[in-house]
């Protein structure tokens, strides 16, 4: 988006003084369009902030568990590998 706003500053500063106004007003109607999207993007990370925090103090222990799906920490490693590790360490 900020590419094609770019593109037609650059037609803007190139042409004559008559089509420059057409250039202006669509220019200034992407600037509008490129605002109006971050304003949805905000509005919509606001309502899913509140929304992830209400379902925290309904039940905060469901929620930890949907946030992590489930997952949890499994060691992966050998005995022999930690033990070459902490040597290697010393």
């Amino acid at each position: 988006m900020r590419t094609e706003i770019n593109s037609i500053t650059n037609q803007y500063r190139k042409v004559n003084e008559k089509p420059r106004k057409g250039q202006a007003e669509l220019r200034t109607v992407l600037i509008k369009k490129n605002t109006l999207q971050g304003g949805e993007r905000s509005r919509k990370l606001r309502t899913e902030k509140g929304r992830n925090e209400s379902m925290f103090l309904a039940n905060p222990n469901q929620f930890t568990k949907a946030t992590l799906d489930g997952t949890r920490g499994n060691l992966y490693k050998t005995q022999k590998r930690i033990v070459q590790h902490s040597d290697d360490r010393e």
